[in-house]
Formats: C-alpha cells, sequence, structure tokens
C-alpha cells in the first residue's frame, strides 16, 4: 500500500448557492477541515485537509461529493500539503457524519 499523502482541497462555492449545501450528505474521513468565510461571515466554502494515497483518490472523492455533483462549487483545487506549524498530536483521522 502507497503511503498516505496530506492533500488541501479548496472549494469556492458559487454566489448565492448555500442551499444546495449538504452538510449531512456524505460520511468523509479527514485531517481537520472547515469553512471558508465572505466579508460578512456567511459560508462561501470549504477547506479539508485529507489522507490519500495520490492525488487522484482525492479527485475522485471530491467528484464524487453531493456538493460537487449538485453544482455548489465555483472552483476547486487540490494541492499537496505537508505539515510545518501546528501538527495535531494525535495522527488519527476524524470521522465527521
Amino acid at each position: 500500500m502507497a503511503e498516505l499523502q496530506q492533500f488541501l482541497v479548496s472549494a469556492t462555492d458559487h454566489p448565492r448557492t448555500g442551499e444546495l449545501r449538504d452538510p449531512g450528505g456524505h460520511p468523509v474521513r479527514v485531517r481537520l477541515g472547515g469553512q471558508t468565510l465572505d466579508a460578512q461571515g456567511a459560508m462561501n466554502g470549504t477547506l479539508p485537509v485529507v489522507q490519500a494515497a495520490s492525488e487522484a483518490a482525492v479527485r475522485a472523492f471530491v467528484d464524487a461529493d453531493p456538493s460537487t455533483r449538485g453544482g455548489l462549487f465555483a472552483r476547486v483545487e487540490i494541492r499537496r500539503w505537508q505539515w510545518s506549524l501546528g501538527q495535531p498530536d494525535s495522527t488519527q483521522p476524524v470521522e465527521l457524519s
């Protein structure tokens, strides 16, 4: 099995598409994540850090996500990422549901 790598997924919503968001639509395993906010504090995107064997595996995960399939995101960027500051003590992924 390939060594797991860290990837940062930056997904920016299309304007006025918050109603498409389905926070309970899928269970995923991520290292950490959160919402991006506009100047008024409204959610306008998401930024999870995921572990996977390859960028292709991350792309398949993103493409299968209900928010992607529903047209929520205007842009999705996947970048390989490495912890350098503030790495949590736990090496276990967080289970979201």
